[in-house]
């Protein structure tokens, strides 16, 4: 089992996306999606509401 950081800003959620899409070949929205329940939030929409920049 690999160990991920959870995110705190959208700059680190975006660099989780990134590595996710990366690593399972998936779309990027979907990624973006992925790493926001990392976060504790429901998709990436959200994420943008609670996380600081």
């Amino acid at each position: 089992m690999i160990l991920v950081p959870v995110p705190t800003t959208i700059r680190g959620l975006k660099k989780l996306a990134k590595r996710i899409k990366r690593e399972n070949g998936i779309q990027h929205a979907r990624a973006l999606d992925a790493a926001a329940r990392v976060a504790g939030c429901e998709d990436y929409a959200h994420a943008l509401q609670e996380l600081p920049a």
